[in-house]
C-alpha cells in the first residue's frame, strides 16, 4: 500500500478510536443530562444555536477547506488565511452580540441573548487556532487532533454533569464548551509548529474569496437544508416541541455521525490529495461508501426497530413523544449514508459551486414541506423533511459521481450487501422483539438479548451470503487495529512515553 493509503488508514484508525471513546462517553453523559434537564432546556439552546449558526455561516469562506485543498505555497497561504480568519471571526462575533436582543425578542425568550453572546466569544477565541487545525487535517495528523478533542470533550461533559446536578439548568449545556475553547486553541498551537507572520498578508485573499463565495453559498444553503426544520419548529411549535424534535433528530443521526462523520474527516483531505488521479479517486470513493454502509446500516436498523424500548428505558418517559419522529428520520438517514461523500468529492475537486446550486434548488422544497408538516406537529415535520431529503440525497449522489466517471450502479453495488443484510435484520429483530414482549419480558432483558443477537444475525448473513464483503470489512478492521495495538505495545515495552 502506498504512503497516502497508509496515512489515510492510520488517520481513520485514530478518528474511529476517538468516536468509540468519546461518543460512548458522550452517550452516557447525554443520558444523564436528559434525565436531569427538561426538553425546554434543550429547546432554548437549540434556538440560540440556530441563530448563531446562521451568523457563523456567513463567515465560512472555506478558508480551512481551501488550505487543505491547496497543494502549493502552503506556508504563505496559511498566513493569509490566519489573519483573514481572525478578522472575519471578530466581525461575526460583534454582529452576533448586536443582534442577540432581537433574536431573543423574536423567540420570546430572554435567555437566548446571553447564550448567543457566549457562543460568539467562544467562536472568536477558537479562530486563533483554526488555521493550525486545518494544517493538522491537511497532514492527516488525526492522532494529535483526537487527543486534544477527547481530553477537552471529556472535561466539558463532566463539567456539564456537575453543573446540572448543582441546579444550573440550561447553563449546563452552554458554559462548559465555552470554557474549553481557549484550551483547544492553545493545544493546536502547541501541536503544530507553524506560526503566522506578523504582517497582514492579503496576497491570497482574492483566491480565498473566489473559492469562498461558492463554499459559503453551499454551506449556507446546506445549513438551511439541515436546519430549516429547526427554524420552523422553534417558531411555530415552541421550545418543548423543538426540544423533542432536536432530540429525535440527534438520536437518529448518532450512527451516521459516528461512522460517516468519522470517514468524512479522513475523506476530504485524502480526496484532495487524489484529485489528479481519478482511478484511485474512484476506488477510494467506493471503498468509503462500502465501509460506511456496512457499519452504519445495522446500527440504524437496531435503533429503528428498538427505539420504543430504548428511549423510555434510557432517557425517560418524558422523551416518549420523540419515538415516532425518530423512526421517520432514520429512513432519511439510511439514504444520507451513501450520498454523504458527495459533498466531500465536490469540494476536493474544487467544485463548491455545484453543491451551492444543488442546495439552492433543494431549500425551497424543504422549507415548504416542513411548513406544511408543522401543521401536524413534529411527526409531520419529520415526514416532510425526510421525503424531500431522501430525493435530494439521490440527486446529490448523481451530481457528485458524474465528474469522477462513476454511475449509480457502481454505488448501489457497493451498498447492496449492507442493504440486503439490514433488510433481513429488520425482519428477524422485529419478530424476536414481539416474541419477547409477548412472553412478558421487560425492556432491560429484551434489549440485553436483542442488541447483541441482532448484530450477530447481521454478521452471520454477511458471512454466509456476502463472504467477500465480510472478509473485506474484517481484514480492514482487524489488520489496522492489530497494527496499531502492536505499535502501542512495542512503544510501551520500550519505555517510551
Amino acid at each position: 500500500m502506498d504512503n497516502l493509503g497508509a496515512q489515510a488508514r492510520v488517520g481513520a484508525f485514530w478518528v474511529i478510536l476517538q468516536q468509540v471513546t468519546l461518543r460512548g462517553f458522550s452517550f452516557v453523559t447525554n443520558v444523564i443530562l436528559a434525565r436531569l434537564l427538561f426538553p425546554e432546556d434543550f429547546g432554548i439552546v437549540a434556538i440560540a444555536m440556530i441563530a448563531w449558526e446562521v451568523v457563523r455561516l456567513f463567515g465560512n469562506l472555506g478558508i480551512g477547506a481551501k488550505l487543505i485543498h491547496q497543494q502549493e505555497e502552503v506556508n504563505e497561504y496559511a498566513t493569509s488565511a490566519f489573519w483573514l480568519n481572525v478578522i472575519v471571526s471578530f466581525v461575526l462575533a460583534v454582529i452576533a452580540v448586536g443582534i442577540s436582543p432581537y433574536v431573543a425578542l423574536f423567540y420570546n425568550n430572554s435567555l437566548v441573548q446571553p447564550i448567543l453572546i457566549l457562543f460568539a466569544i467562544a467562536f472568536f477565541v477558537q479562530s486563533f487556532g483554526s488555521t493550525h487545525l486545518a494544517l493538522l487535517n491537511k497532514e492527516l495528523a488525526f492522532k494529535k487532533i483526537v487527543l486534544v478533542e477527547v481530553v477537552l470533550n471529556v472535561l466539558s461533559k463532566l463539567c456539564a454533569i456537575g453543573m446540572a446536578f448543582s441546579g444550573f439548568g440550561v447553563w449546563s449545556l452552554v458554559i462548559p464548551d465555552v470554557l474549553t475553547s481557549p484550551f483547544k486553541t492553545v493545544a493546536f498551537w502547541v501541536l503544530n509548529p507553524w506560526r503566522p507572520g506578523l504582517r497582514l498578508n492579503t496576497r491570497y485573499w482574492k483566491n480565498i474569496f473566489r473559492f469562498g463565495f461558492n463554499y459559503l453559498g453551499a454551506d449556507l444553503t446546506r445549513y438551511l437544508s439541515i436546519n430549516g426544520d429547526y427554524l420552523i419548529v422553534g417558531r411555530m411549535l415552541g421550545e418543548r416541541s423543538l426540544g423533542l424534535y432536536t432530540f429525535a433528530y440527534n438520536v437518529a443521526n448518532l450512527p451516521f455521525d459516528n461512522v460517516v462523520g468519522t470517514m468524512a474527516r479522513v475523506a476530504f483531505p485524502t480526496f484532495s490529495k487524489l484529485q489528479g488521479d481519478l482511478d484511485r479517486f474512484r476506488a477510494f470513493f467506493l471503498k468509503i461508501t462500502k465501509v460506511t454502509s456496512l457499519v452504519s446500516f445495522p446500527l440504524l436498523v437496531e435503533v429503528l426497530v428498538l427505539a420504543d424500548l430504548i428511549i423510555p428505558l434510557v432517557y425517560g418517559d418524558k422523551w416518549r413523544e420523540a419515538i415516532l419522529p425518530l423512526k421517520i428520520i432514520i429512513g432519511f438517514v439510511l439514504f444520507r449514508v451513501f450520498s454523504s461523500p458527495g459533498g466531500q468529492v465536490l469540494f476536493a475537486l474544487g467544485k463548491p459551486e455545484a453543491l451551492f446550486k444543488f442546495n439552492l434548488i433543494q431549500v425551497p422544497f424543504l422549507l415548504t414541506a416542513v411548513f406544511i408538516g408543522s401543521h401536524y406537529g413534529i411527526v409531520g415535520v419529520a415526514l416532510g423533511m425526510s421525503l424531500v431529503l431522501v430525493v435530494g440525497s439521490l440527486v446529490l449522489l448523481g451530481i457528485s459521481i458524474k465528474p469522477i466517471g462513476l454511475n449509480f450502479k457502481s454505488v448501489l453495488d457497493s451498498v447492496f450487501p449492507a442493504a440486503v443484510s439490514s433488510a433481513f435484520l429488520v425482519l428477524v429483530l422485529g419478530l424476536f422483539k414481539e416474541l419477547l414482549l409477548a412472553e412478558g419480558m421487560g425492556s432491560v432483558f429484551s434489549l440485553a438479548v436483542l442488541i447483541p443477537s441482532g448484530l450477530g444475525v447481521y454478521t452471520l448473513i454477511l458471512f454466509l451470503f456476502f463472504r467477500k464483503d465480510f472478509s473485506f470489512l474484517w481484514n480492514l478492521v482487524w489488520n489496522e487495529f492489530r497494527a496499531r495495538f502492536f505499535v502501542l505495545k512495542k512503544t510501551s515495552s520500550s519505555g517510551v512515553v
